[in-house]
């Protein structure tokens, strides 16, 4: 018997192909192997699968800053991260289980669905040829559809169904031009997107195997009823969170300071360069988002940091509530305005996992980031810190310009360390002295 969530996929589909399997399983986990690609035959490639059953045109299909496959916004609520392989049947039994019950989600804009492509963890030849061959797919826009015909290859033709044969006559079955999906190949474009991937699920604590289910951050189990059930929680916060944090309104202003609860102790060569407010489409509603900015002399280069207040989370409550591992709504907050407000709009911004930070005597969340590829501002990088003052949220974002493209240098690292003592140094004052 079908439950609500996989019912609900019949509002996205556009046919149904034969096998689809709509069910449950057990998955196992695993270390993350070292893996050198089997080679294999140019035999005559076995029959084709049933058509394609998903219309992904609606859902928009990309690759992310990193160039991970994804579908959705990055500006929804939920975001759910699936670590897997072609190579993996659990990956397979998986995509059959949960993907369906996300799509119609991803549709309405509650979640958007990141793909991190791993390889060797299971039974399938040349899983890794595999990944190679979606992704550059995906560059002539046909990853997501290419996706479901190696999952469907997997399961009827097991050991022969990555051979390089078939890598390229799905090609044809998709409508593909082949030498250009061939170039892709050897660039060593989607060899990096591999490597990253593998890297970022060996550094993951939670990592169990493909597939893996992270939503916003924290492990989830395997299983389609336990996902959604966890992304119900999570947009009904969202559309409920009107209570706290409080959220600020002011008209915006046009070069007028708002008083500002917060000191922060400038050096020499520093100065405050922007008090205003911004009108942004935000999340659900169109906003308006006091803002502040800094801006002095460091160690090689200039440093700026960036205040941004009184705006609401997207997101309230945690999840140790639903018996599993809490999540930062500032944390989300931080990420969702990094892109929204501070990043330039077309740069290739990356993120790094969350961690906290000092700031003016309270721990904040935070992470690292950068931002490059602008269409008109130079290459940067620095990191984020949020805390809560008298319930009224306050993310801090710093960076450093210029940067070396190479790396962190002697010199940045010294500029980081005084830009840090400022927001040591940070002073909150009593809100009731600064509102209207």
């Amino acid at each position: 018997m079908c439950n609500k969530y996989q019912k609900q996929i019949l509002s996205v589909l556009v046919g149904v192909a034969s096998g689809l399997l709509i069910g449950g399983c057990s998955l196992a986990g695993g270390a993350i192997p070292t893996h050198t690609p089997t080679p294999v035959a140019t035999s005559t490639p076995p029959p084709t699968p049933a058509p394609l059953i998903y219309d992904y045109t609606p859902l928009n299909p990309h690759f992310n800053e990193v160039g991970y496959p994804m579908l959705g916004n990055d500006t929804a609520p939920v975001t759910v991260v699936e670590y897997s392989s072609y190579d993996s049947a659990a990956s397979r039994l998986a995509r059959q289980d949960i993907f369906p019950s996300l799509l119609p989600r991803i549709a309405l804009g509650e979640i958007n669905y990141v793909w991190i492509p791993l390889y060797g963890t299971g039974s399938a030849p040349n899983g890794e040829g595999a990944a190679l061959a979606a992704w550059c797919a995906g560059e002539q826009g046909a990853y997501w559809q290419y996706h479901d015909l190696l999952f469907a290859y997997q399961d009827l033709h097991s050991q022969q169904a990555y051979t390089s044969t078939v890598l390229a006559e799905l090609l044809s079955t998709l409508g593909l031009d082949r030498a250009q999906w061939e170039a892709c190949l050897t660039s060593g474009r989607p060899q990096a997107v591999l490597t990253a991937a593998q890297a970022q699920a060996s550094a993951l604590e939670v990592y169990a195997g493909t597939p893996t289910l992270l939503v916003n951050g924290n492990y989830v189990l395997n299983d389609g009823i336990s996902l959604n059930t966890i992304i119900d929680q999570l947009v009904q916060r969202t559309l409920n969170a009107t209570e706290a944090p409080a959220e600020l309104v002011f008209e915006p202003l046009v070069g007028q300071s708002i008083p500002l609860p917060v000191e922060l102790p400038l050096p020499d060569g520093w100065a405050q360069v922007m008090n205003d407010t911004l009108v942004i489409p935000d999340f659900d509603a169109i906003r308006t988002l006091p803002f502040v900015t800094w801006k002095g002399a460091v160690e090689g280069g200039t440093g700026n940091i960036v205040l941004l207040w009184g705006f609401p989370s997207i997101i309230s409550g945690s999840l140790t509530e639903l018996g599993t591992l809490p999540t930062n709504t500032l944390w989300v907050d931080g990420l969702r305005l990094l892109r929204l407000v501070v990043a330039e709009s077309g740069c290739n911004v990356g993120t790094d996992l969350e961690r906290t930070y000092p700031l003016g005597g309270m721990s904040g969340t935070g992470t690292q980031w950068s931002a490059v590829d602008c269409p008109t501002t130079s290459d940067t990088r620095g990191w984020f810190v949020g805390v809560q003052h008298e319930k009224i949220n306050f993310i801090f974002y710093t960076y450093i310009e210029p940067i070396d493209p190479n790396g962190m240098t002697p010199s940045e690292q010294i500029a980081r360390e005084q830009i840090q003592a400022i927001l040591d140094g940070v002073r909150f004052l009593p809100l009731a002295d600064f509102m209207p």
